[in-house]
């Protein structure tokens, strides 16, 4: 795995990790850190009560500074609700106009 860091000078380096273990789902993730097996990439809001009750808590968030993919998904079907259309349009409009990536 390889993820920018950021140094003291605020320079962004690309820093290789050897996980010995890799997971595939947070949930899978949050139960080997909270069973001390390692450190993970998590979303703040998913560890929200154990970083407020210690059993977590968050390491290199200044140097770490990671750009994840975000992906809206429905079930398929032949029809679509319409808020989940106005959902991904608003979406697509909003990213594009920040000038991030966007897939169909």
């Amino acid at each position: 795995m390889t993820h920018p860091i950021s140094t003291e000078s605020d320079t962004r380096q690309k820093t290789t990790f050897k996980p010995s273990i890799q997971a595939n789902t947070i949930g899978t993730v949050k139960s080997l850190v909270l069973k001390g097996l390692g450190m993970g990439f998590l979303p703040k809001t998913y560890i929200q009560n154990e970083l407020q009750n210690g059993q977590l808590m968050l390491v290199l968030q200044k140097h770490i500074k990671r750009e994840s993919p975000i992906f809206a998904v429905h079930t398929h079907a032949a029809f679509v609700p319409k808020a989940v259309t106005v959902f991904i349009d608003a979406l697509q409009e909003t990213l594009t106009a920040s000038n991030q990536a966007v897939y169909e």
